[in-house]
């Protein structure tokens, strides 16, 4: 595991630093998110489980708009499993830290900041993916790197139900 070795080259293309931007961005608003759940508010609940997914709809349409070879045959999604154990790598220390921290705000919404931690978490594996990961192939972004964002954010809740349970004194 290292960065790519066209890096520097591709700080220079704008589809790059612009996938690079949303998915920061998703992950940013899902900790924001998370953070914000985990003290009860009516007032910021909403916008704080709607800004992340915005956020996630956005990398996904650009992603869904972006230019594709004009043969499908020249797309090449390649075997992404190492991009999904890569994401899970690095999704996994931060996802357990945050669990642990936010388990202890006691939050109310248990599914929901679930599903928000998990996001972070996913996104912020996803973005570390990108720096790795040569192919830069639409489909392969879509079914190895978006996809188990979204599978590991929907988990989230399940998670949320078992690890941010909390007894009333």
């Amino acid at each position: 595991m290292g960065l790519r070795s066209d890096f520097g080259e591709k700080w220079m293309e704008l589809s790059f630093v612009l996938q690079a931007a949303l998915t920061l961005l998703a992950a940013i608003l899902s900790a924001v998110g998370a953070f914000a759940l985990s003290v009860p508010s009516e007032n910021r609940s909403a916008l704080s489980r709607v800004a992340p997914l915005v956020a996630l709809a956005c990398w996904l349409i650009y992603l869904l708009v972006s230019p594709i070879p004009s043969s499908w045959a020249q797309l090449s999604p390649g075997s992404g499993l190492t991009c999904v154990q890569d994401i899970l790598i690095l999704a996994l220390p931060p996802a357990a830290i945050l669990f642990i921290m936010i388990h202890r705000a006691a939050p109310l919404m248990i599914k929901w900041t679930g599903v928000l931690i998990s996001l972070f978490v996913a996104a912020f594996g996803a973005l570390g993916t990108q720096l790795i990961c040569r192919n830069d192939d639409v489909l392969h972004i879509l079914r190895w790197h978006v996809i188990p964002v979204l599978v590991i954010g929907a988990l989230g809740a399940v998670l949320g139900q078992l690890l941010l349970r909390w007894e009333r004194r």
